[in-house]
């Protein structure tokens, strides 16, 4: 038998995996809705036919709804699990962190117990990241 030494790392559970394909889908529905917004706005001042605008309005709605059921989705899956429901209770007891915003902390950052606070920083993308090479001493940015 071979050993294989502790990563460090545990797999994700099934919970877990869901929720980031839930927080990946909502992500991109965000996305192409803001581009058909943008879209629609430039529309709008090129005096388009009615019928255009009408589906132009028609389109974001749609995504509205499903953004709002992927959401549901999410806020039910971390509600019915015990260890994810404590953690988005403390979550949310910080002042500006709401139910989108816990829940997709909760998904991309799954075990948030198990790291220090310098490694949560930068695996939000929080922490400054030098950018030096030989010589050069480049500026500290937050990625």
């Amino acid at each position: 038998m071979v050993f294989r030494p502790e990563a460090g790392r545990t797999l994700p559970d099934e919970t877990i995996v869901t929720l980031r394909a839930y927080t990946t889908k909502r992500a991109q529905l965000v996305e192409m809705r803001k581009r058909l917004r943008a879209q629609s706005s430039a529309r709008r001042k090129q005096d388009s036919p009615a019928e255009i605008m009408a589906r132009d309005q028609d389109l974001p709605e749609r995504m509205d709804a499903q953004i709002k059921g992927i959401e549901d989705q999410i806020r039910i899956m971390i509600l019915n699990a015990d260890t994810l429901r404590d953690d988005d209770r403390l979550l949310q007891s910080v002042p500006g962190i709401g139910p989108v915003c816990s829940g997709l902390l909760i998904a991309e950052m799954s075990e948030p117990g198990s790291m220090t606070a310098a490694q949560a920083a930068a695996m939000a993308g929080l922490a400054p990241i030098s950018h030096d090479s030989g010589a050069l001493k480049g500026r500290r940015m937050i990625a």
